[in-house]
């Protein structure tokens, strides 16, 4: 019976780790099965097994030891009854049936834990192709199809952040058609385009300090070189006398109530002008995961970029990209935003249906480089259609 126990053991562990074996290839070929390139991503699947290993071999482990356990309960019992058995019945042969019982338990209680150590691994290596499932399909004809590069705070006419009117003449009349804007709320609630106040407390003389001016006093004062501050409004209006501009907006305020409270303004200009619909030509920016919600109840933005910069998300490897790959294609969001670029990044954006921007590149031959490694566009203060071959007017 001793000898007989061994090969009980020994059969179990064999058992086990086939098992392991077995659903471990079934598991990986249905999880990779349509996004096999992916495996071609440098340090991608380094990166995901990194991230969970630990957690999965310690649920291997608790299966490993369930097993063990599982056996020496069994063993146990069978030894009990095989006393009983003898008593009553003077014969061992009753019982053998129990031994292959115990190798069932303790195999079926092993896959069962073997199972929940599984999951955190899928879920690391599970790519699904969200891209049908939010309609994502590209016609080549989209904002970010026709230009690669977008005007940083309206172009350079009136300075590298002076968001004036005369910066966006200047930039529209040289052929730029996206750009992005600066939005800021005054001190009465009106959101205007300026990048923040201590910089125009400054630009004034005056003290360094984030205290905001009132609407009629921001549209009083001259910006940098003498040129003209616009709202939100004027932004609009330029939108319906040029149908072919696009506009992303780089709203300053991100705590929930201040976003409530900017995005409130903006429905209202929107509204009292009758313009609702061209925000459908506007590309919002967010920053965090809660932002996206707050902005979606005030209207259904069909363009959205999720920007990286004020959540302090460098992306320095593929780990870092798949879980703001995995949001942005889960909530229909078109794009990321990032300062910090990796051609390998291409393989993910691309397996999620995402397009990819860099800020802000000035120079001529990185932002072709950018281009030419897979990026979608630039962020740019003095680059314009001349300098990117994806553009066209």
């Amino acid at each position: 019976m001793q000898k007989l126990s061994k090969w009980g053991r020994a059969a179990s562990l064999l058992l086990f780790f086939s098992a392991i074996l077995l659903l471990s290839a079934r598991c990986l070929l249905a999880a990779l099965a349509g996004n096999l390139r992916m495996l071609l991503v440098p340090g991608f699947l380094r990166a995901q097994w990194a991230t969970h290993l630990p957690l999965t071999a310690l649920f291997l482990l608790f299966s490993l030891a369930a097993m063990l356990l599982t056996q020496r309960i069994l063993y146990a019992r069978r030894v009990s009854v095989e006393l009983r058995i003898n008593k009553a019945f003077r014969d061992t042969s009753l019982s053998l049936p129990l031994v292959p019982l115990q190798w069932v338990l303790s195999l079926a209680l092993s896959l069962v834990a073997f199972s929940l150590s599984l999951f955190p691994l899928l879920r690391a290596l599970d790519i699904p192709d969200y891209r049908a499932g939010i309609s994502l399909v590209r016609t080549g004809d989209e904002w970010f199809d026709r230009h690669a590069s977008i005007c940083h705070a309206l172009g350079p006419g009136g300075g590298r952040a002076a968001n004036s009117r005369e910066a966006l003449l200047a930039s529209y009349a040289a052929g730029q058609r996206v750009f992005e804007v600066d939005l800021n709320s005054t001190s009465d609630g009106r959101v205007v385009c300026v990048h923040d106040w201590a910089s125009w407390n400054v630009g004034l003389g005056r003290a360094d300090t984030e205290t905001a001016p009132t609407a009629e006093e921001f549209l009083k004062t001259p910006l940098q070189n003498g040129c003209t501050a616009m709202t939100f409004s004027d932004i609009l209006l330029f939108m319906e006398q040029h149908p072919e501009t696009w506009f992303v907006t780089d709203s300053k305020q991100t705590a929930e109530a201040e976003v409530r409270s900017m995005f409130s303004d903006m429905a209202a200009a929107a509204e009292n002008l009758g313009l609702t619909g061209l925000f459908d030509r506007l590309v919002i920016q967010i920053y965090n995961e809660g932002m996206l919600e707050t902005v979606r109840g005030f209207y259904d933005f069909p363009h959205i970029l999720f920007t990286l910069y004020q959540t302090g998300n460098r992306l320095n490897t593929v780990g870092d990209f798949c879980p703001v790959a995995v949001f942005c294609a889960e909530n229909g969001i078109e794009g990321v935003t990032m300062g910090y670029w990796k051609p390998e990044f291409k393989a993910v954006a691309d397996c999620y249906g995402l397009v990819t921007f860099v800020h802000t590149i000035n120079d001529g031959a990185e932002a072709q480089r950018l281009l030419d490694e897979g990026v979608q566009g630039i962020y740019t203060d003095i680059l314009l259609l001349h300098h990117c071959k994806k553009d066209f007017g």
